[in-house]
């Protein structure tokens, strides 16, 4: 009877081991947000106000209201650190439109031995749009431009939370870089008598 119950305890353990060399090793690392290797850009205005009139939806296919810190949060923080405004009058407004992150399933074939085989995937999306507008002190538009910035990513249909968040991090931060490199861009082509 012992006997078995070694036996048991054996195949149990070895079991146990199989089971844990079999699981995945990678871990992702958390996205850092570090605004201060993003583009700066310098205004002249004696005020900047931002405005958030994007409103998130909790209808599918958005997904940006799961998000630990929202996209329009990171576009704030960007835009309070790193858009820096001088001089005595003249007033910036900066209105977050859109800060959104779709998913929507996509079906890929691929070509296994031979045979087609569908391969059903995510496809994120993030959507980006930011006005600029600058008011002199009568209230007058002096000028304003539109900033639009599209960038998707895939994955798996099957991922952990874990991956989900590192991707969906990934996302809204590439995202970042590419809206504060259009927007020094934008501005410099619309704005460029206020530009330092």
């Amino acid at each position: 009877m012992n006997y078995r119950k070694n036996i048991l305890f054996f195949f149990i353990l070895i079991s146990f081991f199989f089971i844990i060399s079999c699981q995945s090793n990678t871990i992702k690392k958390d996205v850092l947000f570090d605004n201060e290797i993003l583009n700066q850009i310098s205004i002249n205005s004696e005020k900047k106000d931002i405005i958030v009139s994007y409103q998130y939806s909790l209808v599918d296919p958005y997904i940006d209201h799961l998000i630990e810190i929202h996209p329009s949060k990171r576009i704030s923080s960007w835009i309070n650190s790193n858009i820096n405004n001088f001089g005595t009058m003249n007033k910036l407004l900066i209105n977050i439109k859109d800060a959104s992150i779709k998913r929507s399933e996509i079906i890929n074939q691929i070509k296994v031995a031979g045979v087609l085989k569908d391969n059903k995937e995510y496809k994120y999306e993030m959507n980006i749009v930011l006005q600029y507008l600058l008011i002199d002190d009568n209230g007058n538009d002096l000028v304003s431009t539109d900033v639009r910035v599209k960038r998707t990513t895939t994955s798996n249909r099957y991922i952990s939370i874990n991956e989900s968040d590192f991707i969906l991090d990934n996302l809204t931060y590439e995202s970042l870089k590419d809206i504060a490199k259009k927007s020094e861009e934008m501005l410099k082509l619309h704005m460029s008598e206020y530009i330092l």
